[in-house]
């Protein structure tokens, strides 16, 4: 096909080829698949890229696959690919197969819940809990060892220490607790 004597379209053994751009009036759609089950769109002030079946969509760079969007509406990362948050780059997160990892390049990394902040390991052991308007308490093996009220701290268990380390209480000292061995 041709538009001013210049070749646009042409038809080859294998489906066809553009020689130049494919333009698309608002609100058409370029579908894909036997089902037509794969959609891009612009219309409306909006951009989809679409999959109406249950299907995945992978995303690749270099012929490598970087990600998925998977039809129940998780997406996965493989191993080592990093998301880059802020116009620096400043927070990635990511994981390179045995561990994962949050960096922040900037000042402060703040956690904010609408609640109670519970960290723990393997689903079900307390490491530490920080209780709204309340306590922070320090936990080993998923037994508390120590907690914040509003006078001060509470110890669960005993206190250790090496060879001269103190104890310190008072305003200037006043009063110390040392063991030299």
């Amino acid at each position: 096909l041709f538009y001013d004597n210049s070749r646009k379209l042409r038809t080859l053994s294998n489906g066809v080829e553009l020689d130049d751009n494919l333009y698309l009036l608002d609100s058409k759609e370029i579908r894909l698949g036997s089902g037509e089950d794969f959609r891009f769109y612009h219309g409306g002030g909006v951009n989809k890229i679409v999959g109406t079946g249950a299907h995945d969509i992978e995303f690749y760079t270099n012929n490598t696959k970087r990600f998925t969007i998977q039809s129940n509406g998780n997406t996965v990362f493989v191993d080592d690919a990093k998301i880059f948050l802020g116009t620096g780059s400043d927070l990635m997160l990511w994981h390179d197969g045995p561990d994962s990892y949050i960096t922040n390049t900037t000042n402060e990394l703040i956690f904010k819940t609408g609640s109670n902040f519970d960290f723990q390991v393997n689903d079900s052991e307390n490491a530490i809990k920080a209780i709204a308007n309340g306590a922070v308490e320090l936990y080993y093996d998923n037994a508390k060892k120590l907690d914040t009220f509003s006078q001060g701290v509470n110890f669960y268990g005993s206190i250790s220490g090496d060879n001269g380390d103190e104890v310190r209480l008072g305003t200037g000292d006043d009063l110390i607790l040392k063991h030299d061995g």
